[in-house]
């Protein structure tokens, strides 16, 4: 299995993730490091989590999966933000390597931008772009 993905496998992650539109986001875990978990409720439909391995991939899973008991300072600000929020757009910076999910809630929209590229980081984005930081 290869490290990273390719922009075009990145295309058809958008085509995949597109499908989950509307969902609500209930929480976020960082099981490591270089991952975030983010658990998506579809209507009528179980939850899903969201798997972002920082740098290398993104998939959609249903499976059940050990958290820590503590959440990181990263998986605080992604619940204190995104909790209940609604899941309303996805969409590939260009064809790059470049995942932008978008979230809204009362106080306006945010944006998750993960970046699949070697060293890649996950961003939380306000509506000005300006960067949510622990």
């Amino acid at each position: 299995m290869r490290e990273q993905s390719s922009s075009f496998d990145v295309a058809r992650i958008v085509r995949e993730l597109s499908e989950l539109i509307g969902a609500h986001a209930r929480k976020a875990y960082q099981p490591h490091y270089e991952q975030v978990v983010l658990r998506l409720k579809p209507k009528g439909e179980p939850s899903t989590d969201l798997v972002i391995v920082r740098g290398r991939r993104v998939y959609a899973s249903n499976r059940d999966r050990p958290m820590p008991s503590n959440p990181s300072q990263f998986a605080m600000v992604l619940r204190k933000h995104l909790n209940n929020s609604r899941f309303i757009a996805v969409r590939q910076y260009g064809f790059d390597r470049v995942i932008e999910l978008t979230f809204e809630h009362g106080g306006g929209r945010l944006k998750l931008v993960i970046e699949l590229f070697r060293d890649g980081n996950v961003l939380l984005l306000d509506e000005e772009g300006v960067i949510i930081q622990p």
